[in-house]
């Protein structure tokens, strides 16, 4: 799923360094990127991650970039700095920019109901004021919206319309309502940028994608960045992991705003120092957008607790810490900044476990940068253990087994007791049971083991191809091989009717 995630011991540390002043020498990036690089290998080790890549921003610019561990268990190809990840919801402060653009254009108002710039779905409620449903309540995450994240899907598959989204259509997430008044409260919804996302498309009239790269990554020299997945990205690309390890494939969400963007981790990084001013006197935002609008940005909002807006927010003594996390199914990424110190770094992995690394790293991070002497406990590796899809498939397959050996059982009974009898030619009746099992093993070799486009609404579950999947896969084997062994046994025929 997608979202922004910070941790407790990140937490302690920020409140650490809001009350205390800096150390008279802070560390270098050089001595983070020595520290990172003898404790990286163990920390994959721990949280069971294939590889991850770090850039490191210093002086408002991406000052290095380190690789780490592998891109492919299967072929032990190594991680490489220029490799493309997914960075989740990280992606979310790039639409922040896009809708700022618009903000500094004149197009739209960050006060003003949003419903006035929507030409295709409209947010609609008996029970509250839809029309305080703002832009600046939404890029804060309080416009009382509901919906945490979205399901991804496979390139086989038809994605949903941004309306289907909005609506509950044609998608398992639910419909985006509103469950309490607008600028209430704190309410993480990526349904509210699904409506940016629309904002930003009915405003400009060109899709997403197209603004952003004209508006915002182009100017910022970001060329890696994409939303949609190519098989030439995918080539640039590391494998993507699943929870038990499993390669999942380049997946794709529906909605581009909430986190589908692709792109190489120092592009990413460009990205998140443009927020500080640069190594030659750049101004924030680097002629995107304004240093008013930047400042706007980094301070916390109504009612939003650490949020501004797009920008997740820590206090420091003299400055802001700006970060956000980001997941989606076979990626993890995070990014800090330190405005003051204009320092702060990227990470993405390639793996759904890569959350409890993301703190890890952070907080050696902000323990290196400060000097702080205190140890501090590394998050625990993510439990292991099934996903809902796995506790399904795994399911599945015992059920098809119990089955498989209660028939069998039941055959070799009758077959001990000369009930039946091996006959010269297969029965009909055995021949079309043995069809009906052949054709649901070519279905799951087409569903799980093909490239072929699946015709599946939407709505229907999107699983992928697992350890689970391969168990339901050789049970199904075992009962087309066992049902044409039962279709040459038919029914012994008692002597006295065959007189």
């Amino acid at each position: 799923m997608h979202m922004r995630l910070i941790s407790a011991l990140t937490i302690l540390f920020l409140a650490f360094l809001a009350v205390s002043p800096f150390p008279a020498r802070t560390a270098g990036s050089s001595d983070f990127s020595g520290v990172l690089a003898e404790r990286m290998p163990d920390l994959l080790a721990k949280y069971r991650l294939p590889g991850a890549v770090v850039s490191y921003i210093q002086n408002g610019e991406v000052a290095w970039t380190q690789a780490y561990g592998l891109a492919d268990l299967s072929t032990h190809k190594p991680m490489a700095p220029e490799m493309i990840f997914n960075f989740g919801s990280c992606g979310k402060v790039l639409t922040g920019w896009g809708i700022m653009r618009l903000v500094e254009q004149g197009k739209v108002e960050l006060d003003a109901p949003v419903n006035q710039y929507l030409k295709r779905w409209q947010i609609q409620s008996m029970d509250y004021d839809a029309q305080k449903v703002t832009l600046r309540r939404l890029l804060s995450h309080t416009a009382g919206l509901t919906v945490h994240g979205f399901s991804d899907y496979s390139q086989r598959r038809r994605l949903p319309t941004l309306a289907e989204m909005l609506a509950g259509q044609n998608q398992m997430d639910g419909a985006v309502t509103l469950f309490q008044e607008p600028g209430k409260g704190y309410q993480y919804s990526g349904g509210g940028y699904v409506l940016l996302q629309m904002v930003i498309e009915d405003v400009s009239g060109e899709p997403f994608a197209q603004f952003m790269e004209r508006e915002v990554t182009g100017p910022l020299n970001m060329p890696s960045l994409h939303w949609v997945w190519t098989p030439e990205l995918e080539a640039m690309a590391p494998v993507p992991y699943g929870p038990q390890g499993e390669a999942l494939g380049y997946r794709q969400l529906a909605s581009q705003a909430i986190g589908s963007e692709i792109g190489t981790v120092p592009d990413f990084a460009r990205f998140v120092a443009a927020v500080v001013s640069g190594p030659n006197g750049e101004p924030p935002g680097r002629g995107v957008l304004q240093p008013d609008t930047i400042a706007a940005m980094s301070t916390i909002q109504p009612n939003a607790k650490d949020e501004g807006l797009a920008y997740g927010i820590g206090g420091l003594q003299n400055g802001v810490l700006l970060q956000h996390f980001g997941a989606n199914p076979g990626w993890n990424a995070f990014f800090s900044v330190d405005t003051f110190r204009r320092e702060g770094l990227v990470m993405a992995v390639n793996s759904s476990n890569g959350f409890s690394l993301n703190a890890a790293v952070q907080n050696l991070w902000i323990k290196t940068t400060y000097n702080l002497s205190s140890e501090a406990v590394e998050p625990a590796p993510e439990p292991e253990g099934l996903s809902l899809q796995g506790m399904i498939m795994l399911a599945l397959a015992g059920v098809l087994a119990l089955g498989l050996l209660i028939a069998a059982a039941i055959f070799i009974i009758r077959l001990r007791s000369q009930k039946l009898a091996r006959s010269r030619r297969p029965s009909p009746k055995g021949l079309v049971w043995s069809s009906i099992w052949a054709l649901l093993t070519l279905y799951w070799i087409y569903w799980f083991y093909s490239a072929l486009p699946l015709p599946f609404p939407p709505g229907f579950p999107d699983f992928w191809h697992t350890q689970q999947v391969d168990m339901v896969m050789g049970v199904l084997l075992v009962w087309v091989a066992f049902s044409l062994v039962k279709a040459w046994y038919p029914k012994k025929i008692p002597s006295n009717e065959s007189d």
